[in-house]
């Protein structure tokens, strides 16, 4: 998600891009853990009852991206050990996240019918846990290798 000025320096729209990104997810994260406040107009996607642990671990890696992009702009590039922080917290969001679709912890059971009951008519959106925890895992991939490709391009590297 960042756009690196070529040599290594780390460019502000692109770390404004993923602090942004990295701010609207905490948001839409916290909203659907304490719950919807019309669940009559809005859809309870993510479980409200899923562990403060697990709610502090999906945002604690978001908040710690934007942290870390935040720090690599300051720095003016992606030094060896930002880069190792920024894997080690794309790895670690993207662990946990599939470990919960996978144990059918993060999603609420009834979605479609949550869907039906907002939108009218019969919504079926059935879809596996275990494709979301595969999309998850693909786009953690093309995070890590794009900052360690980033990384490695960068010619001051320390």
């Amino acid at each position: 998600m960042d756009v690196d000025v070529p040599g290594g320096r780390v460019g502000l729209p692109g770390t404004v891009a993923r602090v942004a990104l990295e701010a609207a997810m905490i948001a839409l994260l916290v909203w659907q853990f304490s719950g919807v406040s019309d669940p009559g107009s809005q859809v309870q996607v993510l479980d409200p009852g899923l562990g403060l642990a697990w709610k502090v671990l999906l945002i604690g890696t978001l908040v710690a991206g934007a942290v870390t992009a935040l720090a690599a702009w300051r720095v003016g590039r992606w030094t060896s050990g930002l880069s190792v922080i920024d894997v080690l917290v794309t790895a670690t969001g993207a662990l946990v996240a599939v470990y919960l679709l996978i144990q059918d912890r993060l999603i609420v059971s009834d979605l479609s019918e949550r869907l039906s009951e907002v939108f009218g008519g019969t919504i079926d959106l059935t879809i596996s846990n275990d494709l979301l925890a595969a999309l998850v895992i693909v786009i953690a991939v093309w995070e890590i290798a794009d900052r360690l490709r980033g990384h490695r391009r960068d010619p001051a590297k320390v």
